[in-house]
């Protein structure tokens, strides 16, 4: 059974031929195969390998957030040496912000604080 970054990496190839209707050919084969249940993996992997190591990623929960934690953003991109980025909200992410470039990664979500008390709770 083919993986999902096993399917990242063709479709990485055949995006970079300039093979017409990928994501289409994708569904089909995938469909066609039994292995739709891992396209949200596929694309997972697909994202985060295409962020490169001067562009990073601010994640935050709501678009205000953005303002309020301004400062911190800035310091975290300059630690992680990002010359541009992109911004993306995602409301899972409770509160705070993460940042991040393919290689390094500044967490400070709520979620995250969330999730390891629970983890360290049921430990």
């Amino acid at each position: 059974m083919l993986s999902a970054p096993l399917y990242a990496l063709v479709v990485k190839d055949l995006v970079r031929s300039g093979t017409p209707d990928v994501s289409e050919k994708l569904v089909t084969y995938m469909k066609a195969r039994g292995h739709l249940s891992l396209l949200p993996q596929v694309v997972r992997i697909l994202e985060r390998e295409g962020v490169s190591e001067a562009s990073g990623e601010v994640v935050v929960a709501r678009e205000k957030d953005l303002e309020r934690y301004r400062t911190q953003i800035a310091e975290a991109l300059e630690a992680i040496k990002a010359t541009d980025h992109r911004v993306r909200i995602d409301e899972n992410a409770v509160g705070g912000y993460r940042v991040r470039n393919k290689t390094h990664m500044v967490d400070t979500t709520l979620r995250s604080a969330l999730v390891r008390i629970y983890h360290n709770v049921i430990s």
